[in-house]
């Protein structure tokens, strides 16, 4: 995960890492971290880091700083699977024991008694409108005036074990479950299983990239829904279970299994040097200045500043759209290098994958002028939509 401030730290069973410079650094923390086994992290927008460590600890990170929560006393629980931020700032985290929130200095506590069907929560999402998804192990809920709505098979869920989910570029909520996938739009539901395309129905983790395609990491690999037909993909990454995905600024999806996959929008690719040959990856993340950050078990953070000659086939990656002055203040003009077929929308979003400004084209103009003011220093993606294909490129503002 990445702070505000660009820096990233990444969990690993023997503690954390924390980048401090240009090179490979590692460094790690042994006053204030709670636990050596990292469940996962958070980056804030207040540059905070929220370690959730494998027993009974929850550390905080302010450069530097330390502030250490023991989980059992202070939320009645041992484990912390998830962890999210509201637009707010507000901080939600699943738990064995149901949902906490931690809103201006106070906990808020969501149990049964709030509705929860299930106090095992495995997930946690804040979709675009605000609203707070949890998914657990029986059913997937949603806040609504202090009080859970549930969704479980009895509504149309596949399956009440919901671990993972997400939000596609239409607004439709995706459930990862152990038989397979629900999608809900908010009045219908489409199942997916391995009847109607997918390689495998235990679902471990969803992803949606600027081209709105839906990846799915299960046990043999990673699926894709490209919003017409599902494509397998399981040779290409070793029949391995593909725990997290993330895509950096150029357009590339990345895989962190027993390999180091990535997509490049045509080819798969592996890094197959040093420790990520047959390593252990569960974590992925991308910086404030593009690059690809790797979290690994057994050998700590690694980040990756460009593609060497050391993968098996090296891209050049897909920079479609020129985008002048870049770095830009406030008004940003677009030009597509390559023809794009009815060209309808334009989405800017930060490495989070928050939308921030959305643009309906009403008109064809070789070159678009964009007013960006209400961007604050940063790297951003600038996606161009048309009827069959997505067109991605990064701006840097910088005012």
């Amino acid at each position: 995960k990445m702070t505000a401030n660009g820096k990233l730290l990444i969990g690993r069973y023997q503690g954390l890492s924390h980048k401090v410079g240009d090179n490979w650094t590692h460094y790690k923390a042994t006053n204030g971290l709670g636990g050596l086994t990292i469940m996962n992290l958070l980056a804030t927008k207040d540059s905070k880091i929220w370690i959730s460590n494998e027993y009974r600890s929850l550390s905080i990170y302010d450069d530097g700083e330390w502030e250490k929560y023991d989980l059992y006393s202070t939320f009645n629980t041992y484990r912390v699977y998830d962890m999210a931020e509201s637009m707010d700032g507000s901080i939600w985290l699943a738990t064995q024991a149901g949902v906490r929130k931690l809103e201006n200095g106070s906990w808020l506590s969501y149990g049964k008694n709030e509705g929860l069907t299930n106090t095992n929560v495995r997930s946690i999402l804040v979709a675009e409108d605000g609203t707070v998804w949890a998914g657990t192990y029986g059913g997937a809920c949603r806040l609504a005036n202090e009080t859970w709505e549930c969704l479980t098979t009895a509504e149309g869920l596949i399956h009440n074990r919901v671990y993972d989910m997400v939000q596609d570029n239409e607004g439709g909520i995706w459930f990862a479950t152990n038989n397979g996938i629900s999608k809900y739009d908010g009045f219908n539901w489409t199942h997916y299983t391995k009847e109607t395309g997918l390689s495998n129905d235990r679902i471990v983790s969803l992803f949606v990239d600027s081209r709105g395609w839906v990846w799915v990491g299960h046990p043999d690999g990673v699926d894709r829904w490209d919003g017409v037909e599902w494509m397998n993909f399981k040779k290409e990454l070793n029949y391995a279970t593909v725990y997290d995905i993330i895509e950096t600024p150029e357009g590339h999806v990345w895989f962190a299994a027993n390999s180091l996959g990535h997509f490049d929008g045509e080819d798969f690719r592996y890094l197959n040097e040093g420790i990520f040959k047959n390593n252990f990856n569960r974590a992925l993340a991308v910086d404030k200045m593009g690059r690809l950050w790797v979290g690994t078990d057994l050998a700590g953070v690694y980040v990756l500043n460009q593609l060497t000659t050391a993968s098996k086939k090296v891209s050049q990656g897909l920079d479609e759209i020129q985008v002048f002055p870049n770095p830009v203040g406030d008004q940003l003009f677009v030009k597509m290098k390559n023809k794009l077929d009815h060209p309808n929308l334009i989405i800017i979003h930060n490495l989070f994958g928050q939308k921030l400004i959305t643009v309906p084209l009403f008109h064809h103009d070789e070159i678009i002028q964009l007013d960006i003011s209400s961007l604050t220093n940063g790297t951003y993606l600038i996606s161009i939509y048309g009827d069959n294909k997505t067109s991605t490129g990064r701006v840097v503002v910088n005012k």
